[in-house]
């Protein structure tokens, strides 16, 4: 989508999805410095909660802020963590509680959630439960139990397997969501030669049964884009 152009994003949305017949749409992990649940986007938000739409979110370079300096690609540390911060920017600006009819696919295997979605359901508990120190939250959320509304949320997105084919990060994943919620993915155009790499070790991965496999290669996709079975 064409953000930080509000008015030409929607103009867009309904081009792909009532002309072109979509079933969704692409963003990136921010536009400009702003991240996809900021109330500037709003609308497009909006307008996609009522169409029951499939908003698929992939990384790009952090904004400056964020920038750690690294001499490498941001590619190889920072693009998990870019997708990370936009889906925790989803869920603490109330995004995916006031559009819940939205529903989401994570390049990467959904970046380093599998492994952080504890603490992000932690400040999601804090929010919820006007915890004012987040010691206090973090004791009644581990000691007591917190509410298990911010763990739903992550675990009702989809997870795609680009670049996310090696049996630590497929284990993590298979343990949060399970082959219900992973989606196969190539990272075409970005890192279209690494596809058949990726799609070997997705097969040669231990802990997926026959079935789960083809859950992952198309079925679940098929629920998202029911005009692929036609």
């Amino acid at each position: 989508m064409p953000l930080p152009d509000v008015n030409g994003a929607l103009i867009e949305l309904k081009y792909a999805l009532d002309t072109l017949k979509l079933d969704g749409v692409g963003f990136f992990t921010h536009y400009q410095g702003i991240y996809l649940g900021s109330k500037e986007f709003d609308e497009v938000f909006k307008e996609l909660n009522k169409r029951k739409a499939v908003v698929f979110i992939h990384p790009i370079d952090p904004p400056a802020e964020y920038d750690s300096g690294l001499t490498m690609p941001n590619a190889l540390i920072e693009a998990p963590f870019e997708t990370t911060r936009a889906v925790a920017n989803l869920m603490y600006t109330g995004t995916t509680d006031r559009y819940p009819n939205i529903q989401y696919i994570l390049s990467h295997g959904g970046g380093v959630i599998p492994y952080l979605a504890w603490r992000i359901a932690l400040i999601r508990y804090k929010q919820e439960n006007k915890r004012p120190p987040v010691m206090r939250a973090l004791y009644d959320f581990y000691v007591r139990g917190g509410p298990e509304t911010g763990l739903k949320i992550l675990k009702s997105m989809y997870y795609d397997t680009a670049l996310t084919s090696s049996q630590y990060a497929l284990r993590a994943l298979q343990e949060f969501v399970g082959p219900s919620k992973i989606v196969f993915g190539t990272d075409y155009p970005f890192a279209a030669h690494l596809a058949p790499t990726v799609t070997k070790d997705l097969v040669n991965y231990d802990g997926f049964s026959e079935q789960d496999l083809v859950c992952i290669e198309y079925q679940n996709s098929l629920k998202l884009f029911p005009q692929l079975e036609r």
